[in-house]
């Protein structure tokens, strides 16, 4: 849905700014992971969502990058960490819960929904702008909910009707990276960037120093 032309951005206008984010081919914005997913702009008004496009943003005299910003500091104060749910039937796995369509765009403030940063970083899936999965690995047990998360990414995005990213994506507190998540004649197989990697050695590692010392 198109939000009318506007000529300026009023004050009233630049507080409607949210983050949205779109598969990598669709939407005016710019890239947030390579080759999956775009963050672009969208206003929310009278609990209506309306993407911005580039004639919109013409007609601000306006870029993506101008006014991401705004609308990301916008999101962070309505966002708040008591809306961050355990999964009753995963211990470990959360979902993020909220009262618009705007869920997975949390995933651009997931670093600040936990007091206690996960040594070994935090997983998560968008399947769709509705649906938001995180895994705080703060033990090297809390790997294996990985698997979970990879069937719960392919699962509910195939059986959305808008889907956003089938895929699982890991951050250390920074930019956020792509696991490869590729299925082949019903298998699923997963090709997880060189830093998650080392991450998982240091958490396993980290584990083994109080079993030495009890040694």
């Amino acid at each position: 849905m198109k939000h009318p032309s506007q000529t300026l951005i009023s004050p009233q206008t630049r507080a409607s700014l949210r983050p949205r984010l779109h598969q990598a081919d669709r939407g005016v914005g710019v890239s947030f992971i390579e080759g999956v997913l775009n963050l672009g702009l969208c206003l929310e008004q009278d609990g209506q969502l309306y993407d911005v496009d580039q004639a919109q943003l013409d007609a601000w005299g306006q870029t993506v990058e101008d006014l991401l910003p705004a609308a990301i500091d916008n999101l962070r104060r309505h966002t708040s960490v008591e809306e961050l749910i355990h999964v009753d039937t995963t211990p470990g796995m959360y979902f993020y819960l909220a009262q618009n369509n705007l869920v997975a765009e949390r995933l651009l403030l997931a670093s600040e929904l936990f007091a206690n940063w996960p040594m070994g970083g935090l997983l998560a899936c968008v399947p769709d702008n509705q649906q938001l999965l995180l895994v705080p690995l703060h033990a090297i047990a809390a790997v294996e909910i990985l698997d979970v998360l990879v069937n719960s990414a392919q699962y509910l995005a195939g059986s959305s009707e808008d889907p956003l990213s089938n895929q699982v994506f890991w951050t250390d507190g920074g930019e956020w990276e792509h696991l490869h998540v590729c299925t082949t004649s019903g298998s699923i197989d997963l090709f997880p960037p060189e830093n998650f990697l080392r991450a998982i050695e240091r958490l396993a590692a980290m584990q083994l120093v109080p079993k030495v010392a009890e040694a």
